[in-house]
């Protein structure tokens, strides 16, 4: 796994989480407005979802969203170690400066931004540049692999994975509380969301996940919206 940076014209900085299995070369790729944490785990439920199943293992460069300091000895980050627990999944790291040791996912980057990458200024939303990535992934899939001399779909079924699990990860990120402002608001990725006015100058606490921002005063929630990629811009739920 491991993220790529593109600078769409006009969707400005967007994020490519790329999953690809080392056995079939199967690939999945999907873009991102952020690489923060929640949007790091939505890429793995995706791929996870996509494949139908889940692998033993999983290897990453030194990402802090996998891995806070190796030195004087490896500390996961906490949050992510408790995903890799819910899934069992072994945390494998790369060493420090040996990017060969991930040639896989960095030629399937690549090989995304010399065919499509350099054609996504056709696209004006981050839905449309989504679908026509998930197209072209999967005709990469249906043809035949240079290395394997086998098209990585057909190779997919002889992958050891495991079962999706009853209950999946709840994709939710909780923010320690801060106050409101003095009109009723909180702020969050340089945004304001509106709150309840009897809660004006209140510490509640934010719970994000890709989509949607949600305001809780302790464990009852008070507020919702559909989360913003805007800066600077306001939302007010009558």
């Amino acid at each position: 796994v491991d993220w790529c940076f593109v600078n769409h014209p006009q969707l400005g900085k967007l994020y490519g989480f790329i999953f690809i299995l080392s056995y079939s070369r199967y690939l999945f790729a999907h873009l991102f407005p952020r690489s923060s944490f929640e949007f790091f785990i939505e890429g793995h439920l995706m791929a996870f979802s996509a494949l139908g199943g889940i692998p033993y293992g999983i290897r990453y460069d030194n990402l802090a969203t996998v891995v806070l300091k190796r030195r004087p000895e490896i500390q996961h980050n906490p949050r992510f170690l408790e995903f890799s627990r819910h899934y069992n999944l072994e945390i494998r790291l790369c060493n420090p400066g040996a990017g060969n040791e991930k040639g896989r996912v960095e030629r399937a980057i690549r090989s995304l931004r010399e065919t499509f990458f350099n054609t996504m200024e056709k696209y004006s939303s981050l839905k449309a540049l989504n679908h026509a990535i998930h197209e072209w992934v999967d005709h990469k899939n249906h043809i035949t692999h240079r290395a394997t001399e086998k098209r990585p779909a057909d190779m997919l079924q002889d992958e050891k994975l495991r079962a999706l699990p009853e209950r999946p990860w709840k994709n939710v990120l909780i923010h320690p509380p801060v106050k409101t402002t003095k009109t009723a608001m909180m702020i969050f990725d340089t945004n304001t969301y509106s709150v309840p006015e009897y809660l004006v100058g209140k510490s509640l606490s934010i719970h994000s996940t890709p989509d949607t921002i949600m305001i809780y005063d302790g464990a009852k929630q008070v507020a919702s919206h559909p989360r913003s990629f805007d800066r600077r811009t306001q939302f007010i739920n009558p």
